[in-house]
């Protein structure tokens, strides 16, 4: 099929910052590469319109930044794919206690365990761009 020579994934996560990792074959000359456009699947992915709007128009800013046009006969494609898992996760705090004799290992006392739950969304974003010839 066609050769991929870039790979960039880009982890989202809610709880946690912003991982970024990336690939590429570094025996490409990108130079020669000036027109892009997006393959079907990325302009229809999984996700809400605004979402989407805002995805396809941080690439168009890059992919311009870099020096490349939109075009329908382009060098390369952009192909984009998303998965999104729920997850959740369980935060325990214990609070309380009665008087001080816990402190010196003797005595009763009484103590309270809260969970909190933190539901969120696990996310990774896949761009290829790949050679169309």
């Amino acid at each position: 099929m066609k050769k991929l020579f870039f790979f960039a994934a880009v982890i989202m996560t809610s709880c946690s910052s912003v991982k970024v990792a990336y690939d590429f074959d570094k025996q490409v000359d990108f130079t020669k590469f000036k027109t892009y456009a997006f393959t079907q699947e990325s302009l229809n992915l999984a996700i809400d319109q605004l979402n989407r709007d805002r995805l396809i128009s941080a690439v168009e800013t890059e992919m311009t930044a870099k020096g490349f046009t939109k075009s329908e006969n382009p060098d390369v494609l952009i192909d984009m794919h998303i998965t999104a898992k729920k997850r959740t996760e369980a935060t325990a705090t214990n609070t309380g206690g009665y008087g001080g004799y816990g402190r010196y290992g003797y005595g009763g006392g009484f103590s309270t365990t809260q969970i909190s739950y933190n539901d969120y969304i696990d996310g990774t974003l896949l761009i290829n761009m790949v050679d169309s010839i």
